[in-house]
Order: C-alpha cells, then sequence, then structure tokens
C-alpha cells in the first residue's frame, strides 16, 4: 500500500504543483480539499499512512479542531503545516519551512512520511502452512517484490533464545547454494512476529496438486512425476543435511512446482537441533510444529523427543506416499490420539491395487523411509538419493514430466497469479 498526501488550501498554481510533485515521489494518491474541516472525512484509524500538508494562512481555530478529530479517531495520519520563521504550531503538527522550491517542499515531507510505512505491504497471499502465510509483497527496503513469510513469533523467554537460534540457523542457510532452494534473502523480526525473505518466484505448493481445492477431479501424479518431484526435493534435502542443518517442516505445503515443472523446497529454519532440544528438554514450546499426522514415531516418544535427518527422510516417505495416493496414511479428521495410536502402531499396506505400474523398488523405499524404528530408514536425504537413482535411470527422467508444468501454468493462470516477476529457473535434474 502507498502513502496518500491530503493537501489543504486554497487553489492555486502552487498547490498543483506540489501534487504533482508527490505523485511523481511515490504517492498512491493526491487529493485536495479548500479547508481543514473539510479534511475530517478523510481521517480513519486503519487507514494507510497519510500526510495533511496545511497551505500557510490556516486559522487556529479551525487546525484545532483538525486535530481533535485526529485524536478522537486515533488516526494514523501525520499533519504538517508550511510554516516562516518560527510560528506557534500545535503540539500533533509538524511544521515544515515553507520555501520556493516545490519540489524540496515535497521531498522533505516525503522523507517524514516513509518513515511511518510498514516496511512490507499486504501482498498477495500464496500459500499458507504451519500457522506461516506467504504472500507476494512488495519490499519498501529493498524496494522490490519478494515472498514473505510471516511466522508466529517463537516463545522463548523473554530473553528471545529461540528467536536467536532461529535467526542463527538461518544465516547458516543463507550460505546454502543449490538450484531446487530459493535464494533465501533475509529473516528477523517485526513487532509479534517472524519474517522470513525469498526471491520472488512463480509457483504452487505441491498440496494444491494432491488435495486440490479448486481444479478438482485431477487424476494422480503419474508414478514418472512422483519419481521426478521427489528426486528434486531429496537432492535439496541433501544439500541441507550436508551443512548439518535440518528441515524439519518437509510436506506438499512446502514443495512448489514452477510452470516449467522445475521443484523448489522452502526453508523455514526450525530444524536446527538447540531449537528443538530448548522445545522439549526447556519447557518452551514452539508455535511451529508439524501437525499430529506429520510427526514421526521419535518425536511422540518423550524419552527420547530429539529427532534428525532420519526425521527429514521420514517426511520425504510421507510425501511420496501422498503423492502416489493423494491421502495421508495416519491422518484422522479430528482425532489427534488416533492419529498418534496410527503413527505407533500401523503396519502400512500401501492400496497397490490402485497404482499397478508402480515399481516395487519404489514401494520398498518409500516403505523404508517410513519404518517406525529410525535406525532402519536411509541415514540421510544422501543416502535416500542414492536409493532413488535407479528409479530415475529406470524411468529416463532427464527433465520434468510435462504433466507437471501443465498443471502449474494452468492453476496459475485459472487462480491469478501469473502477475509474479519472479523467474521460475530450470526444470532439468543435474544428474
Amino acid at each position: 500500500m502507498a502513502a496518500r498526501v491530503v493537501l489543504i488550501g486554497k487553489d492555486s498554481d502552487r498547490l498543483f504543483a506540489l501534487g504533482r510533485a508527490f505523485t511523481e515521489l511515490g504517492a498512491g494518491k493526491v487529493s485536495y480539499v479548500e479547508s481543514p474541516l473539510h479534511a475530517t472525512s478523510q481521517l480513519t484509524a486503519d487507514e494507510d499512512p497519510i500526510a495533511f500538508l496545511l497551505m500557510p494562512g490556516t486559522r487556529q481555530l479551525v487546525l484545532q479542531r483538525l486535530l481533535l478529530e485526529h485524536q478522537r479517531q486515533s488516526s494514523r495520519a501525520r499533519l504538517f503545516m508550511l510554516v516562516s520563521g518560527t510560528p506557534d504550531v500545535p503540539s500533533g503538527v509538524t511544521p515544515i519551512e515553507d520555501v520556493p522550491e516545490v519540489q524540496s517542499i515535497a521531498e522533505r515531507l516525503w522523507r517524514e512520511l516513509r518513515l511511518a510505512l510498514p516496511r512490507f505491504d499486504q501482498g498477495t497471499l500464496v500459500s499458507s502452512f504451519w500457522r506461516c502465510t506467504v504472500s507476494r509483497a512488495w519490499d519498501r527496503q529493498r524496494a522490490r517484490t519478494v515472498l514473505l513469510a510471516r511466522l508466529p513469533m517463537l516463545e522463548g523467554g523473554q530473553d528471545g533464545e529461540l528467536v536467536a537460534d532461529w535467526l542463527e540457523e538461518v544465516r547458516r542457510a543463507q550460505a546454502v547454494q543449490h538450484r531446487n532452494l530459493p535464494p533465501l534473502l533475509e529473516a528477523g523480526h517485526l513487532e509479534d512476529e517472524c519474517f522470513q525473505l525469498w526471491e520472488d518466484l512463480t509457483g504452487v505448493p505441491l498440496k494444491d496438486r494432491i488435495y486440490p481445492r479448486f481444479m478438482k477431479g485431477l487424476r494422480p501424479l503419474s508414478v514418472e512425476s512422483c519419481i521426478w518431484v521427489a528426486t528434486q526435493v531429496t537432492e535439496a534435502l541433501a544439500e541441507i543435511h550436508r551443512a548439518g542443518l535440518r528441515h524439519y517442516l518437509l510436506d506438499p505445503a512446502t514443495v512448489w512446482v514452477l510452470p516449467d515443472g522445475g521443484v523448489r523446497l522452502m526453508y523455514l529454519g526450525f530444524g536446527r537441533e538447540a531449537i528443538q532440544t530448548r522445545r522439549s528438554i526447556g519447557g518452551y514450546v514452539s508455535s511451529v510444529v508439524p501437525s499430529m499426522a506429520d510427526m514421526a514415531p521419535e518425536e511422540l516418544d518423550p524419552s527420547h523427543p530429539r529427532s534428525d535427518a532420519r526425521t527429514d527422510v521420514y517426511r520425504l516417505g510421507l510425501l511420496l506416499y501422498e503423492m502416489l495416493f493423494k491421502h495421508h496414511p495416519f491422518y484422522q479428521r479430528n482425532d489427534p490420539l488416533a492419529e498418534m495410536k496410527a503413527i505407533r502402531e500401523k503396519v502400512l499396506e500401501p492400496p497397490m491395487e490402485s497404482r499397478p505400474e508402480m515399481p516395487a523398488g519404489l514401494v520398498s523405499l518409500m516403505l523404508r523411509m517410513l519404518e517406525k524404528n529410525p535406525d532402519r530408514r536411509p541415514a540421510n536425504a544422501a543416502e535416500a538419493l542414492e536409493a532413488l537413482k535407479p528409479l530415475r535411470a529406470r524411468s529416463a527422467l532427464f527433465r520434468a514430466p510435462e504433466e507437471l508444468g501443465q498443471w502449474s501454468q494452468e492453476f496459475l493462470r485459472t487462480r491469478g497469479g501469473e502477475d509474479s516477476a519472479g523467474g521460475g529457473g530450470s526444470g532439468e535434474s543435474g544428474a
């Protein structure tokens, strides 16, 4: 949202020249009113930042009435007044020296007003997951469009230990480079929330393909597409593991499909062991945790609450299962206790009759990833990637399957997501 400017004074060439200067500087809207009393209708408590600029000669009584209305409405507007010399200006009004150069006046007020603007505009919602929202927003500090993740503030006591751990993890993650990891620009906290920035990109969360809200009646992804997505995600995850990090929140919402069929894994920085240890042992609770159905068995064990790279591998197995069968193996609607029991005890029997074309090696690998005992799973993403290689070679997957790119393009076209300025990158594999 851009700031607005309301110019108050008699019609004059100088007044309109000021208006043109503000428009050139980027004001979202410039309005003209003759009297301060006519401006009170534009004072609103929830409006974008507004500057009211009063021209010289405004009577004190009229100005006081405007100030009273400003206070009554708890308006966010800022009041400025052009003055000469050192006149008596009421509290709540910022004086600006009246100089002949209209551009100088506009630039001075614009600098003041920009301080009142929030760093990010509201943006367009792209996705939501784990109590986080991802929007395509304008970053005024960087003067560019970014992907903005707004995260609930971590609860770590007054000393902010969890926030500090999270920021350290994100700083480490910024050094991890892989084509399937969107460049991570920054992380921080504003008021009562944390935020994270990625470079802008055009894509659709995989959850909208597995569990479509809009494009109903879609067939399950082909086995080739499932292997392609799993391979791209595993390659990115292996890079994260090599850096000594963990993903922790891997699921269909954090995997994005680009219009060319490329895949990106969004990383939120909550996998650091110090964060999880402090959550479980120190008595703190992070607001960003997996849903019960996505918890690994070891995370439900009170005697062994920690998790490691094998927990990421487990959630990779869940992702593969959901892609292939379009349902979650442990999800029980509104019944977390039943989910917990299923995670600990249920013996998985994939409905193979619905996917007779699925190679036995893929089923075996998926079930190995979903072993309840972490020691029986691949030790990390690199080991899982090695196990995927024979399946990729058999499928001759050297480029993204067409159905992925076609679905992403159709979704973006029908849901109005084509306005992004970001690039998608290549859908080619690096193998």
